[in-house]
C-alpha cells in the first residue's frame, strides 16, 4: 500500500473512498440543493467567517484565477509577497494574463518576515495606491508561513481600500486562519480537507462584492456576483463535480465531530512538533516548518526518496531552485493519525542516515 507524506493531495479515509463510488445526485434536482444547504454552516465554521464560502469545480489555481478575473482589472497595482511556487504563480498570472502591474517581495526564509514586513510598510505608505496585496499562508514548496494577520492590519492601517487575499489552499482547517478578517479567501478540497482535488472555495466580504460588482468584465465560468446569487438559492450556475460534495459533507461531519477545527488545528500542531523532534533528534536541520508541512534541504533527495519508495512512502521533493535538493513532509488532515506520520517521518530519518552514510 502506498503512503503518502506529501505536502497534498493526501491520503482518504476508507470512508471518503466508499463515497466516491456511489451515485451523485443529479446537480439540478432539489436533493443536490438540499446538499449544498447543508454544507453551508459547516464550511462557515471551518472558514471561521459568516460570509458565505462558494464552492468551485477546480483546483486551487482556478481559484487563484477566478481572484483575479473577478476582483480586478487591467493596469490594476498590486503587491504580491512570494516565498515559492505559488506566489510565482500569482505575478506569473498578474503580469503575463491579466496585465495587472506588480511589485513583488521575495521571501526566501522565515528569517526574511521582519524585513519584508518593513519594506511593505513603506511600499504602502509611498504616493502610489494599490488595489490589492496577496499572500500565500503557508508556501508548500518551502514549507514558509506568512504572517497573515500581521500584513492585513498593516495593509488596512495604511491603504484601507486595498484588497487583500489570502491563499490559504493548504492551511483552511490545518492552520488557524480567521477568514472574516480578509477580504478575500481561497482554498481547495485536497488540503486540510482531505478531500480528493477538484474543488475550490472562495469566501469574500461585502467590499470586495462591491468592487468585484464594479469590475469591467468578470469570468464567464466563475462570475463571483452570479455564483453569490445562486449560493442564496442552493445552485450552482455550471454542472459541478457532484461525486465529490458527499466526500466534502463527510469530512465537515468528521471536523465537527472530533471537537470541531479548532480541535483539528491543534493536532496538526503536535503533529508538526512529532515531526521536527524527530528530525531533530537524527540530526537533521529543518529550514521551514509550520502545521501544513516541515521541510529540509539535502543533496541527496533523490537517493532518499527512491529507498523509501521501496518501503512504499512517498514524500515531498524540492520544486524550481529546490529541485533535487530538498525533502518535504506533510502532517496535517482530520483523519491523519499522529503515530502514522511518527512512523513515516522515522522512515525518513533512517533513509536520510542511510544516504549520509554512503556519501561519507
Amino acid at each position: 500500500m502506498k503512503k503518502f507524506l506529501t505536502p497534498g493531495p493526501i491520503n482518504l479515509s476508507k470512508q471518503t473512498s466508499y463515497l466516491l463510488k456511489q451515485t451523485p445526485p443529479y446537480f439540478a434536482h432539489e436533493e443536490f440543493g438540499a446538499l449544498l444547504e447543508t454544507l453551508k454552516d459547516p464550511l462557515g465554521d471551518v472558514f471561521k467567517t459568516i460570509n458565505p464560502v462558494l464552492i468551485g469545480t477546480g483546483s486551487g489555481t482556478l481559484a487563484m484565477e477566478t481572484v483575479l478575473n473577478n476582483f480586478f482589472e487591467p493596469a490594476n497595482n498590486v503587491i504580491i509577497i512570494s516565498a515559492g511556487k505559488y506566489g510565482k504563480h500569482w505575478e506569473t498570472m498578474c503580469k503575463q494574463y491579466h496585465d495587472i502591474n506588480v511589485d513583488v517581495l521575495h521571501v526566501s526564509s522565515p528569517l526574511d518576515w521582519p524585513e519584508t514586513m518593513e519594506k511593505l510598510k513603506k511600499m504602502l505608505q509611498s504616493s502610489e495606491h494599490f488595489n490589492g496585496v496577496f499572500m500565500t499562508h503557508c508556501e508548500t514548496t518551502t514549507a514558509i508561513r506568512a504572517p497573515i494577520s500581521e500584513i492585513n492590519t498593516l495593509v488596512k492601517e495604511n491603504q484601507p481600500a486595498c484588497l487583500t487575499v489570502v491563499d490559504a489552499v493548504s492551511t483552511i482547517g490545518v492552520e488557524d486562519i480567521e477568514s472574516q478578517k480578509y477580504d478575500i479567501v481561497i482554498s481547495s478540497s485536497q488540503k486540510g480537507l482531505q478531500c480528493p482535488p477538484g474543488l475550490f472555495f472562495i469566501t469574500f466580504n461585502m467590499y470586495a462584492y462591491n468592487t468585484a460588482d464594479r469590475t469591467c468584465r468578470r469570468s464567464f465560468y466563475f462570475d463571483v456576483i452570479t455564483e453569490f446569487e445562486r449560493y442564496h438559492n442552493n445552485q450552482t450556475s455550471h454542472t459541478p463535480a457532484a461525486n465529490l460534495f458527499a466526500p466534502l459533507k463527510y469530512a465537515l461531519q468528521e471536523i465537527e465531530g472530533l471537537g470541531g477545527v479548532d480541535e483539528v488545528i491543534a493536532n496538526c500542531a503536535f503533529m508538526a512538533k512529532i515531526t521536527r523532534e524527530i528530525l531533530e533528534e537524527h540530526g537533521i536541520v529543518v529550514s521551514g516548518s509550520c502545521n501544513v508541512c516541515t521541510a529540509f534541504e539535502t543533496p541527496h533527495q533523490k537517493e532518499i526518496q527512491a529507498i523509501l519508495e521501496k518501503k512504499g512512502w512517498y514524500v515531498g521533493g524540492g520544486v524550481r531552485e529546490y529541485e533535487g535538493k530538498m525533502i518535504r513532509l506533510m502532517h496535517f488532515g482530520w483523519a491523519t493519525d499522529p503515530d502514522f506520520i511518527r512512523e513515516g517521518v522515522t522512515e525518513v530519518a533512517r533513509a536520510y542516515e542511510e544516504v549520509e552514510c554512503r556519501n561519507l
